[in-house]
């Protein structure tokens, strides 16, 4: 098993196995994590709820503004939910909605996310916060930049998912390796069936590796069904999904990749 430093520092890699955005971001989000950098706000603490601006603008995103939700940011939507959960599981019942920037915006290394409740609920969980030196400055600041322009911005990224997807079933389809199983898909990913092909989800995408294509085993996922699928993500440069057309038609030939 390639370990996931060793993908990391791998030149020339198609990420498709994690289902986060890799299409390069907004230049206002590039421009934003430059000038904090430059301003050296890593060298600072962040606010325990999270920049009020970047609070508001997702209250705004979620049509929540202007009642009395109250929005507090966390490393990211899964830390959010570890929050939630270790804090109010034992006594509390259930409504509070998660809020992340990695499927959408691609900020998954910056660890930026949100939790939204009442202000009752949100009170508990302001009193034992996860993280009371606050999430990531430099973070906050591209979260910002992206939802000054997620209008524009998702108009792009759902056309270039839908299109990728249409690139990686036909390529699927055409080989005649294994089935995708919901198609169209209004997530970012696509799960393809490769039960009966003789194949292993593990195999496949070791196979994949080989010619510089990750995606992911279901095993990653579910250990009873996880052999059975693989998952690709499709929110990457479309230049990608070719490369994953060119590398499962290679699989499926039994080509020797250079």
């Amino acid at each position: 098993m390639t370990s996931f430093e060793a993908l990391l520092s791998r030149e020339g890699l198609a990420w498709m196995g994690q289902n986060t955005t890799h299409l390069e971001p907004p230049a206002e989000v590039v421009a934003a994590l430059r000038d904090s950098t430059q301003r050296r706000e890593f060298q600072f603490y962040a606010p325990a709820l999270g920049f009020e601006r970047l609070r508001e603008l997702i209250l705004d995103d979620l049509g929540l503004a202007g009642g009395d939700a109250v929005a507090m940011i966390t490393d990211g939507a899964v830390g959010g939910l570890h929050h939630v959960c270790t804090a109010l599981a034992a006594g509390l019942s259930r409504l509070i909605t998660t809020y992340s920037f990695s499927k959408w915006l691609g900020l998954a290394g910056l660890r930026v996310g949100a939790v939204v409740g009442t202000p009752g609920l949100m009170g508990t969980l302001t009193e034992v916060p996860s993280n009371p030196l606050g999430a990531s400055i430099t973070a906050q600041r591209a979260a910002i930049a992206g939802l000054e322009v997620k209008g524009p911005w998702l108009s792009r990224l759902r056309a270039v998912n839908a299109a990728n997807q249409q690139i990686v079933g036909d390529a699927v389809t055409v080989s005649g390796l294994g089935r995708v199983l919901v198609r169209p898909s209004h997530g970012n990913f696509l799960a393809v069936d490769i039960g009966g092909s003789g194949w292993t989800a593990d195999g496949l995408c070791a196979a994949m590796l080989e010619r510089d294509v990750f995606i992911r085993p279901g095993t990653y996922q579910s250990p009873l069904f996880g052999e059975r699928f693989v998952k690709v993500s499709t929110s990457v440069p479309p230049d990608w999904a070719q490369r994953f057309s060119a590398a499962w038609s290679a699989v499926v030939a039994g080509e020797v990749p250079r």
